[in-house]
């Protein structure tokens, strides 16, 4: 049998040209923190105290209702949003530091300003990131006990609940996202192609906020999540409609979209091909990356000499 091709993309290195500094309250600590965002070139990183360590799949150590990523002596909690924000305004190296807590601030409960902030920072380039993955596809089928290797069109014949996270690579230069959930009588559809012409694509991502259905609420609170949770920053399903206005009419699985690209954007960059998931969240999106980062042969980054 004979090994899979190798397909190579070349990607725009982007820093921010000045720092940026942003205060809030920790979605799950309900503690007050502050992040630095800062030019960097050296791919995203976290920075607390002298201590610099990579964010990345590697320190995942946990996805419960957002991701935490664990370093030798702190941790680092809910950091998708940022990273997604940073995923749609092309930014791929970064420096975080840690000024004050351990969280990313929840803000809006959305990625509005982080994208705003990263895309008015007057963004740099700094060079090239060439790609090299495995054309094979990769998919995730979870209905609670098995994970399957299938073909693109075997995900049609399969009826909920199940949950899928599929990857197929491509030789052009562009990704699309096809993105459906079902989810306590709501069912949602989104689909998306990176890089986007109109950058308003981007907002409509950006400004979806998280959610929770309303009788899921009790349960999340005793088990110590979302303790600087309030209407500001969450949306809530009731039985009847939700807590306030929808930003837009399918803003559940766009937010949904936004964990997506945040959670993939632990390798750091987001590859070209097709992704459907199905009834996604961060665990499903994780499994699929780990396949993901698996399946990629060679990162090489290339500077072009100028630095930040």
């Amino acid at each position: 049998m004979s090994s899979s091709r190798i397909l190579q993309h070349i990607y725009k290195r982007r820093t921010i040209s000045r720092s940026i500094k942003v205060t809030g309250i920790g979605l799950h600590t309900g503690e007050r923190v502050m992040v630095a965002l800062h030019p960097y070139d050296d791919g995203v990183k976290v920075k607390k105290g002298k201590e610099i360590f990579p964010i990345s799949l590697d320190h995942v150590a946990g996805t419960s209702l957002g991701i935490l990523l664990s370093y030798n002596d702190f941790r680092l909690r809910t950091p998708e949003h940022l990273l997604g924000a940073m995923a749609m305004a092309g930014i791929t190296d970064c420096l975080v530091e840690l000024l004050m807590g351990e969280e990313i601030p929840i803000l809006d409960g959305s990625a509005k300003e982080w994208y705003h902030l990263l895309t008015s920072s007057e963004p740099l380039p700094i060079g090239h990131l060439v790609l090299e993955e495995e054309d094979k596809p990769l998919i995730v089928l979870e209905n609670g006990k098995v994970s399957w290797l299938l073909g693109w069109d075997d995900i049609y014949h399969l009826k909920q609940p199940f949950q899928i996270a599929y990857f197929q690579p491509l030789k052009e230069n562009f990704t699309i996202i096809v993105y459906r959930i079902a989810w306590k009588g709501v069912q949602q559809d989104a689909v998306i192609r990176l890089p986007m012409e109109d950058p308003r694509g981007y907002s409509l991502i950006s400004e979806a906020s998280t959610f929770a259905h309303l009788q899921d609420v009790t349960q999340i609170l005793r088990a110590g999540f979302s303790k600087g949770a309030s209407l500001d920053n969450v949306l809530i399903k009731t039985f009847k409609g939700y807590t306030r206005p929808r930003k837009l009419k399918e803003e559940l699985v766009h937010h949904k979209l936004l964990d997506m690209l945040g959670d993939t954007f632990l390798l750091g960059i987001i590859p070209r091909g097709i992704f459907y998931v199905l009834n996604g969240g961060h665990e499903l999106h994780l499994k699929l990356v780990k396949l993901l980062k698996r399946a990629l042969k060679r990162i090489i980054k290339l500077n072009d000499g100028k630095g930040v």
